[in-house]
């Protein structure tokens, strides 16, 4: 076989796998479950937020929403606002995880001033990479967005900056996928 990039070990590749193979045969049995697509119909959209919304803040479990795509459509949702109603609930979890990273920078900066110091510097010195780092994480990563939020958040990036580019992260990666969902259940299930 060949080499893996840094960090990546066939350990990590294969959770991977585990979950999105996890995730579609979950997403498989409830769009078959008349219950999970009764619950859909009675909340609509609004059941769409709020699955993504815990989805996005679950970081035990990573089922992403959009896994549900297939649950949502079988339900007679539109797939369009689906992918905006599933990258707004996305992006509300993920600013959860930005508060949570604000109060810690008021509970953390006393006990590790010296490394706070370090990063504000590194900051200073390039301010705009870590936005970019986390726009590209928002667009390839099947992982929460929490990981570098809450990081970001630590080290005094505002709010304002984070979400656009998280909610245009996430539209994307969620839109690609939801697409890639519905052609693989509609090929192959």
């Amino acid at each position: 076989m060949g080499k893996l990039p840094p960090g990546l070990t066939y350990k990590k590749l294969g959770i991977i796998a585990a979950v999105v193979i996890a995730a579609l045969a979950i997403s498989r049995v409830a769009s078959e479950s008349l219950v999970v697509q009764e619950v859909v119909e009675t909340y609509g959209y609004f059941g769409v937020l709020i699955t993504a919304v815990i989805s996005s803040i679950n970081p035990i479990i990573p089922i992403p929403a959009v896994a549900f795509v297939p649950v949502f459509l079988a339900s007679g949702l539109e797939f369009w606002p689906i992918a905006l109603t599933i990258a707004f609930g996305v992006t509300l979890g993920d600013t959860i995880g930005y508060f949570i990273g604000r109060a810690g920078f008021v509970v953390l900066s006393d006990h590790m001033a010296e490394y706070m110091d370090k990063i504000k510097k590194w900051r200073k010195k390039y301010p705009r990479a870590p936005l970019v780092i986390l726009f590209i994480y928002t667009l390839i990563a099947p992982t929460p967005n929490e990981l570098i939020v809450i990081p970001l958040a630590l080290v005094g990036y505002r709010l304002v900056h984070i979400l656009p580019i998280l909610l245009v992260g996430n539209f994307i990666f969620n839109t690609v996928l939801a697409s890639g969902l519905v052609t693989f259940f509609d090929k192959f299930l």
